[in-house]
């Protein structure tokens, strides 16, 4: 799995890029037409890989000495001008950072600092979002790598995606294959359509309302869920979780805790309550 930002160095010195469709090396390498004669006769090849990553600690995203430079190489060839090679990703970030307030982001590959505020994205990638910075709408395939901080996304379009979300992130609305990997801390969503799915909630996330092939793979402490419809579902739920409505062939494969069940409908299923958790009305079938 490539991380951002990955690149391949030319011989000549030159990067080559494409950090708005992805992070792949091998999409890359492919792109360009170029030969990968294998690991033993790197020194004869006419790149290498290389991925340039932020720190940790996201108060030192803005000075990029804190950056890894890691050669994604089981050799890095002699010719290598790492120096080099850092300042050029060094301006390829610094370009991509966003302070301030955007009317519109129209593609391109972006990182929100601060208080930078973006009304609209289309087609467009938001790699990282720090401090209090605000999306309001994304449209197409425009996509949010992670949140930390105070960070939100008003609406979500199209084939929108989250992969993280930390703190008090929120998203109001996602449609069509929109989806988020994982929300921590107080994160939330407030609706989610078509097959909009989240991976991971924990601490006090929540969905407000799930529809159509909507899904959750795991809520913890007090996650719940508002309502879902046509095939949602949820993996696992844990400490006081709770689900209010399930319909059509949504189901449950366990819960813990004071976890609850309000209604469910259709070919919707309970695996496994335990402790004090209860359904309140069920239609049609409940298998053990």
């Amino acid at each position: 799995m490539c991380d951002f930002l990955s690149a391949l160095v030319l011989r000549n010195g030159d990067i080559v890029a494409d950090p708005e469709r992805g992070d792949s090396h091998e999409d890359l390498v492919r792109s360009l037409g170029l030969r990968d004669t294998g690991e033993t006769t790197i020194a004869g090849r006419s790149f290498y890989r290389v991925e340039f990553t932020p720190p940790e600690d996201s108060t030192q995203v803005e000075d990029l000495s804190t950056w890894t430079l890691k050669v994604d190489e089981s050799v890095t060839p002699d010719w290598a001008d790492l120096v080099q090679a850092r300042a050029k990703l060094e301006d390829r970030v610094r370009a991509m950072f966003i302070r301030d307030h955007r009317d519109e982001l129209k593609g391109g590959c972006w990182i929100l600092l601060g208080n930078a505020v973006v009304d609209v994205v289309s087609d467009a990638r938001i790699v990282l979002m720090y401090g209090e910075s605000h999306v309001g709408e994304m449209y197409n395939e425009s996509r949010v790598g992670g949140m930390c901080g105070k960070s939100s996304v008003g609406v979500m379009w199209g084939e929108s995606s989250i992969s993280v979300m930390r703190d008090k992130s929120s998203v109001d609305r996602m449609r069509d294959k929109s989806r988020v990997d994982g929300m921590y801390d107080e994160s939330r969503v407030g609706w989610m359509n078509n097959e909009s799915r989240v991976g991971v909630m924990r601490d006090k996330s929540r969905v407000g309302e799930m529809r159509d092939k909507s899904y959750v793979g795991g809520m913890r402490g007090k996650s719940r869920v508002g309502v879902m419809y046509g095939k949602s579902r949820v993996g696992v739920m844990w400490g006081e979780s709770s689900i209010r409505v399930m319909r059509d062939k949504s189901h449950v494969d366990e819960m813990r805790g004071k976890s609850h069940v309000g209604r469910m409908y259709g070919k919707s299923r309970v695996g496994v309550m335990c402790d004090e958790s209860s359904v309140g009305v069920a239609r049609k079938r409940i298998l053990p």
